[in-house]
């Protein structure tokens, strides 16, 4: 049994939550209660870094896209979160258009939103100069993501990428790289 599905099966036999986030380093404190948008839908589904604890079956499976809503999801999304909004300087959610998960890594690339679901404008961000020059791409922004002692810890993560590293990040993570090549 792998520590990580140890220390999960722990909390669940003990009745402790461990999901939650962080950042490498973590010295940020996650956001709390913030939506997150699907790319289906405009509709918010609330976030929370104190999210359930996952099952180890979820973090011990092979290859999945987690269910919009789910713990899981809600957690991965809160980690990620935390970097991209101070990165812009305000609050964001996601417009998802990829989150998949294999042995305790995930991927995510998506377009940062407003809170309330609007677009942001990056020329008021540090962004500014990339943006005007076209060197800046809001849907390629992305996170490398591990599970480690209970929680979702992102690993790497770019905000408005034009080229794609997620496959050297995994590559450098030992992280299947099926999580950044699947749809």
């Amino acid at each position: 049994m792998s520590r990580i599905t140890a220390v999960t099966v722990a909390s669940l036999v003990l009745g402790l939550s461990l999901a939650g986030c962080s950042v490498v380093p973590a010295t940020t404190k996650p956001a709390v209660n913030v939506p997150s948008l699907d790319a289906t839908s405009t509709r918010p589904t609330t976030t929370s870094a104190e999210a359930t604890a996952q099952s180890s079956a979820e973090v011990a499976t092979g290859f999945h896209k987690p269910a919009v809503g789910s713990a899981e999801r809600d957690a991965i999304l809160a980690a990620f979160r935390v970097p991209v909004a101070k990165d812009l300087g305000q609050p964001v959610v996601f417009k998802v258009t990829r989150l998949n998960v294999e042995n305790g890594f995930a991927f995510v690339m998506g377009t940062p939103m407003k809170s309330d679901g609007s677009q942001i404008d990056f020329s008021k961000t540090k962004y500014a100069a990339g943006a005007a020059g076209g060197e800046f791409d809001a849907a390629g922004t992305l996170a490398l993501l591990k599970f480690e002692n209970g929680k979702w810890v992102v690993l790497d993560y770019a905000v408005g990428a034009t080229d794609f590293p997620a496959q050297t990040w995994a590559k450098d993570a030992g992280a299947p790289q099926a999580i950044t090549t699947t749809e």
